[in-house]
């Protein structure tokens, strides 16, 4: 879990009165909360599906911008292997 995603964690835990808490697996890999005294069953819940949808966006949208920069790129390498390719069958004059 990088600095980012720990802020993240630890800012909806502030806000909505849950802790969250790593079960067995790897760093960051919530798999359990527990709530805090006073923070009802249903106010819990609500506060978990707004912090699981939100952390599924990131990745879509980080997904998406590294498919996009790459493009150009990817489409540079394929016009410079077309072009060595064709440019040796060219005729040249002496």
């Amino acid at each position: 879990m990088n600095v980012g995603q720990y802020r993240r964690v630890r800012q909806v835990e502030r806000r909505c009165g849950i802790w969250f808490r790593a079960v067995g697996g790897a760093l960051g890999d919530f798999n359990c909360s527990v709530r805090r005294p006073g923070v009802t069953a249903e106010a819990a819940a609500a506060a978990l599906a707004r912090s699981t949808r939100a952390v599924e966006r990131p990745m879509a949208r980080g997904a998406l911008v590294i498919a996009l920069f790459s493009v150009p790129y990817f489409l540079v390498l394929i016009a410079l292997n077309l072009l060595t390719i064709w440019l040796p069958t060219q005729w040249m004059p002496a």
